[in-house]
């Protein structure tokens, strides 16, 4: 993930409600610890439900593909 996109997210985390879930969306696990701490429960079990499903760290999954993907050209 390029500086821009971190600076964004970093930027969404501290922002609304809305603007946290948005950030959350993109499954990027640091935000996602960060705002399963926030001080709006809402934000806080919005957090836990993504960091609970495997599938919806659209970040790790991403990186664990470009590996994949990688390790499949050796062949």
């Amino acid at each position: 993930m390029n500086q821009n996109k971190l600076d964004e997210l970093n930027r969404l985390a501290r922002g609304t409600v809305k603007e946290k879930k948005i950030a959350l969306t993109y499954g990027y696990q640091p935000i996602i610890d960060k705002l399963k701490k926030d001080r709006n429960t809402d934000v806080a079990h919005f957090a836990g439900a993504i960091d609970a499903n495997v599938d919806l760290k659209l970040h790790q999954n991403n990186l664990h593909y470009d590996k994949e993907k990688h390790l499949s050209k050796k062949y």
